[in-house]
């Protein structure tokens, strides 16, 4: 994995809260917006690592 760089903060609480927002409702709701299955558009910054 490459180096870490800085995301504004208020899009990292926004990506925070749309990503553990997604994982509730996929696993508790049965609703699944697909947001946790890559990248996206809506959150670029956000890099997937496995």
């Amino acid at each position: 994995m490459g180096a870490v760089g800085t995301v504004p903060p208020h899009r990292a609480l926004a990506a925070n809260r749309a990503y553990v927002t997604s994982l509730f409702d996929r696993w508790l709701r049965g609703h699944d917006d697909h947001l946790l299955d890559g990248p996206s558009e809506r959150f670029p910054e956000m890099v997937f690592a496995r």
